[in-house]
């Protein structure tokens, strides 16, 4: 929070203002001085500068009131600033409770609380695992090889991830979500194109070989579970971030978002970095990026702005896209510009 009573613009009319001043007590000086007007025939010297010296006094009096003036409206301005903070403060507490309040209310068979999230983590390992057997059948039966690029859309789609490990990965990680979120019967609308094509084809692989992905163990997925504790989450991260960074700046929107990541567990950041990875999740990564302004955390997804996965361990042992190599820009620049580790632990 700025203070906005002694401003760079309240210190420079202040110093205007005090030089005035100090001129204005050098004309008795200045006009008894030899050479200087004679005012022996205009009465006694006293009145004379008394009648020179009054317009400035009036002035000086005029300035001393706008500056009590400017003092005052800075502090009323400060004022409102001040009770701004306060509200947004409160409600952000209030929802900082509600989190946990969510976190403690879950339950996955007999684990309670901050310990579904490893039971979470665990079972979308297992979906990562069937959907990508299920994906490697798809792609190996397309036989986009024999098809020049251009001629089919959906096989220049599966050239396009067959040929890239890294879009491939993100492409398994935004479907397994999907399967993991909404169930064994998760669909995606037509009108996305290519990927609907290309899930359904999965679905078909899954139906078809119920050894890779049982219907009775994956059942109707876990969104009633997790998507009013998402939207929350997204929510109160957002409310952070929208703040006027006027009143509150970046680096104390950060502190607040620090609280929020302080209450999340490692298995909970990690299950949001695969959330933020699927197509309900991926406002989490959605950023102001401009080429012709320099990229700073401002205009970061806030995933990195915030570094919301900052404590998740073992990442070598991630499913899919590595975060390295999802955030390596955002990595270099908190490096370079911010002189930060965009995870906690050594080596990453």
């Amino acid at each position: 929070m700025k203070n906005r009573t002694f401003t760079k613009e309240f210190w420079g009319g202040f110093l205007i203002f005090v030089l005035v001043i100090v001129i204005i007590c050098f004309f008795p000086k200045w006009f008894t001085q030899a050479g200087t007007p004679d005012f022996s025939n205009t009465g006694q010297i006293g009145d004379t500068i008394g009648g020179i010296m009054g317009p400035f006094v009036a002035i000086a009096a005029a300035g001393l009131t706008f500056l009590a003036f400017w003092v005052q409206y800075r502090a009323n301005e400060q004022l409102r600033e001040d009770i701004t903070v306060e509200r947004f403060e409160s409600k952000f507490y209030k929802m900082l409770d509600i989190h946990i309040q969510n976190v403690q209310k879950m339950e996955v068979g007999p684990k309670k609380g901050v310990a579904v999230f490893e039971e979470f983590v665990s079972l979308y390992h297992k979906v990562y695992k069937k959907v990508s057997l299920a994906a490697d059948l798809v792609i190996k039966n397309s036989d986009y090889i024999a098809y020049r690029p251009g001629e089919i859309g959906y096989l220049d789609f599966i050239r396009e991830y067959a040929t890239d490990e890294k879009k491939l990965h993100e492409l398994i990680n935004k479907l397994a979500y999907g399967y993991f979120f909404y169930g064994y019967n998760y669909k995606i609308p037509k009108n996305k194109g290519c990927i609907s094509v290309f899930n359904d084809k999965i679905y078909d692989e899954l139906d078809a070989n119920l050894d890779l992905l049982g219907r009775p163990w994956f059942g109707s997925g876990y969104n009633n579970t997790l998507g009013h504790y998402y939207r929350h989450l997204y929510h109160t991260i957002s409310y952070i971030a929208k703040m006027d960074s006027g009143i509150i700046s970046e680096e104390q929107k950060y502190e607040y978002a620090k609280m929020i990541r302080g209450q999340m567990s490692d298995e909970e950041q990690l299950l949001l970095y695969y959330n933020s990875l699927s197509i309900p999740g991926q406002n989490w990564n959605k950023n102001n990026k401009d080429e012709r302004r320099q990229y700073v955390r401002e205009n970061m997804g806030y995933i990195a702005r915030f570094r919301m996965i900052k404590n998740i361990s073992n990442i070598n042992m991630i499913c899919g896209l590595n975060p390295n190599d999802k955030y390596a820009e955002e990595i270099g620049i908190w490096a370079r510009k911010y002189e930060c580790d965009f995870f906690e632990q050594e080596g990453r």
